[in-house]
């Protein structure tokens, strides 16, 4: 039986919660300029209503979040060209 490592991968920082919110709003911000206005409308409203709800404070470290939101938008939208890089 082999043990994983808990320890974060050195391409990952860790993420607070103020960093996180401000990180998501600026997300959502930029869909303003996104292509199909009523599909930007609805992830912005989703993101925020999530942010509202603490719904991302299981979110610790900036791989995690650039994965979660990834997923999120490609599934609200169907657009799977939409992608958080963190680096």
């Amino acid at each position: 039986m082999t043990e994983t490592s808990s320890a974060p991968s050195p391409n990952d920082l860790p993420l607070d919660a103020a960093t996180r919110t401000a990180v998501i709003n600026r997300i959502a911000d930029s869909l303003d300029r996104y292509a199909f206005p009523e599909v930007a409308a609805k992830i912005q409203a989703d993101l925020r209503d999530r942010i509202a709800k603490d719904g991302y404070s299981d979110l610790k470290s900036c791989l995690q979040l650039s994965e979660t939101l990834t997923a999120q938008l490609q599934t609200l939208s169907k657009d799977l060209h939409l992608q958080i890089h963190f680096s």
